[in-house]
């Protein structure tokens, strides 16, 4: 999104969707990465309320996003993919 490849109606049907919160919050444990999922869920409305604060909450959920992701190193990869 940060860099055009997707719009932000893309990014909630692929990645930031009910559907995947719920996948993560199933796999336990993982609740700061679901919660930050939730917040990508909700960028649309940012863009549409308070447009100016668009990049900034972007570039704080990407910062999150990776710092989680940093945390989750090692763990084994699910076997079933989250969508279908």
């Amino acid at each position: 999104m940060k860099n055009k490849a997707i719009t932000i109606d893309e990014a909630e049907n692929y990645i930031f969707n009910p559907y995947t919160v719920n996948k993560i919050e199933k796999e336990g444990g993982l609740d700061e990465l679901a919660f930050l999922y939730s917040l990508g869920c909700e960028l649309e409305d940012v863009l549409s309320l308070i447009p100016d604060m668009l990049e900034n909450n972007f570039n704080d959920l990407i910062e999150k996003t990776l710092d989680q992701l940093n945390k989750l190193k090692g763990l084994d990869s699910p076997k079933d993919k989250w969508y279908e």
